[in-house]
């Protein structure tokens, strides 16, 4: 009895306990949320001063790739009017980043202060998931410019940044603050609510895409996710009417008028259409800074379904219309990028060149250092990899070079033996360099001298050192052979000094001892050993480093 008492006394204060856990939660998810805000304004305002690189790193990784970033505050409005944008209601991060390094060039300075959440009771209509945090924003220490702007945060990365409208609700005669109806339903859509996402473009983000001004245009960005929901729900009129929106509703292919309507979309026939065309580039375009999602996308998945292709095949699809149509971006690397996240092996070699050696937009012009790929070697090596899985050889050699000499990246020996190993087959002089070496030291496979001498004589007019190595196989076994391969390299140009040391010490051993075959003559033993004393002697590693530094790939960056 005393027990039951116990129990229902403690029972009672449940709810509390609950309450005290949800409350606590809470405040730690909106002190994330702030932390977040406040790392970067730290970053932006240290980049703007500094020019780091890190910095620009750090903040683009705070910012959220699905859904994607937006910014659309005061600041990016004027931006976008001097560098004479397409006016829309949002930019993206590049826009961004690229106006604001001009307006850096010019000397502007930032500050963040007044960092904190948004009270909930200022939010008429909220979407699970998401945190907002205002801030106080200052531009070169002017009180006459200074705002305030909302961030919006979804699992402690930034959504959107835009300005924080304040209100008083004639009803309620309580504060609010506008709120995105578009935003929280690309939220819902990246969280593949697509009901949610339906409902609230139903009630609000339509009739704000209505409400805008004729110098906006719509992007796919307003409406992508509410087309998509009409087709995840089957609402074949709406997803119509969402194309109209971005659309004109004649389309034309090949001087033949193509019309719209809902039946197009809904039953697709295995005759690839000019419509399935156009709504196919549509959904790449809109997927294109988050590649992965393609596979997710109610359209795709619709259209596989109704033609029975795989969806590897629109994928592959999708990777040739990046590749094909990078050009119509004003950064080009954003399609090469996307093409290279969908497996397409020229896009992944060359965005790996472009991180090895940097890319600059304007780089003939320098008046602007608009780096829109810094150098990265783990990023660049990560990427060759990625080619050289997919059977690319220049890939494959470059990325195995790094592997082995551990350049920038952790050493791999394991991994340049394997991207080797697969393109054996095609005969090249660096790949049978590169398995000789492999297999004479043992590095990423077992120790084994006979068949490193096969790949290292049919590479030996490759590099003059070479015959060193060959030598060296040919003096373990007391082959006669070692003479004429350590000759060739006293009568080639060009062979490092710590080579000709080792080479010339080898011969004079030879001929004081009598070795592979020569007489003993202690008279030319004598004169080698005074010869080789003019140069430089190598140890063993050293010796091994110096080959392994052969394995280096030069390149060119291809055009974009």
């Amino acid at each position: 009895m005393s027990f039951i008492k116990v129990y229902v006394k403690h029972a009672k204060l449940i709810p509390c306990i609950i309450v005290g856990l949800i409350l606590s939660f809470n405040l730690s998810v909106r002190a994330e949320s702030t932390s977040v805000v406040k790392q970067f304004g730290e970053n932006l305002s240290s980049w703007v001063s500094n020019q780091r690189i890190t910095n620009l790193q750090a903040m683009e990784n705070l910012c959220s790739k699905f859904p994607s970033f937006r910014i659309g505050n005061k600041l990016m409005a004027s931006m976008a009017d001097k560098n004479n944008l397409t006016k829309t209601a949002t930019y993206d991060w590049d826009n961004y980043i690229t106006c604001l390094q001009k307006e850096v060039d010019n000397g502007l300075q930032i500050s963040f202060s007044n960092i904190q959440p948004v009270p909930e009771g200022y939010i008429e209509m909220n979407y699970p998931g998401l945190q907002y945090v205002s801030c106080s924003v200052k531009i070169n220490s002017s009180s006459s410019n200074e705002w305030k702007d909302l961030f919006i945060l979804k699992n402690e990365k930034i959504v959107k940044i835009t300005d924080y409208i304040e209100k008083i609700d004639e009803i309620t005669g309580k504060k609010k603050i506008e709120i995105d109806y578009l935003e929280l339903a690309r939220a819902a859509f990246g969280d593949g609510d697509y009901q949610k996402c339906y409902d609230l473009y139903k009630n609000g983000g339509l009739k704000r895409l209505k409400s805008k001004k004729k110098r906006y245009c719509i992007d796919d960005i307003d409406i992508f996710p509410y087309i998509e929901s009409c087709i995840a729900l089957k609402d074949w009129n709406g997803a119509m009417y969402g194309f109209t929106r971005i659309m004109n509703r004649k389309y034309w292919v090949n001087g033949i008028e193509w019309k719209l309507n809902p039946e197009d979309i809904r039953d697709w026939t295995k005759e690839k259409t000019p419509l399935m065309t156009t709504l196919l580039e549509r959904t790449y375009k809109y997927y294109i800074h988050h590649v992965g999602s393609i596979r997710k996308s109610p359209l795709i998945c619709h259209v596989q379904t109704r033609t029975g292709l795989s969806t590897d095949q629109y994928i592959q699809y999708a990777s040739q219309y990046f590749m094909q149509n990078k050009n119509l971006y004003r950064d080009r690397v954003i399609g090469l990028k996307a093409a290279a996240d969908c497996g397409h092996t020229d896009a992944q070699r060359q965005i790996g060149k472009l991180y090895l050696t940097g890319y600059n937009l304007n780089k003939e012009n320098l008046e602007y250092n608009e780096i829109m790929l810094p150098c990265d070697t783990i990023k660049a090596v990560y990427w060759f990899d990625k080619a050289s899985e997919r059977g690319d050889i220049e890939a494959s050699k470059i990325a195995a070079s790094f592997h082995l000499g551990g350049i920038g990246i952790e050493k791999n020996e394991a991994k340049a033996y394997s991207c080797y190993s697969s393109c054996e087959a095609q005969l090249d002089y660096d790949v049978q360099f590169g398995l000789g070496i492999c297999h004479y030291y043992g590095m990423g496979t077992y120790k084994n001298e006979d068949t490193a001498l096969q790949y290292l004589i049919m590479a030996e007019d490759w590099h003059p050192e070479i015959p060193y190595l060959i030598a060296q196989i040919y003096l373990n076994k007391s082959d006669s052979r070692a003479i004429k391969y350590l000759s060739k390299i006293l009568q080639r140009k060009n062979v490092n000094d710590g080579i000709k040391h080792e080479t010339l010490k080898i011969l004079s051993d030879c001929y004081r001892l009598g070795k592979c075959g020569i007489s003993i003559n202690t008279e030319e033993s004598d004169r080698l050993a005074l010869e080789a004393n003019k140069y430089v002697q190598m140890d063993p590693q050293q010796m091994q480093d110096y080959f392994i530094s052969l394995t280096h790939i030069d390149f060119e960056n291809e055009p974009l």
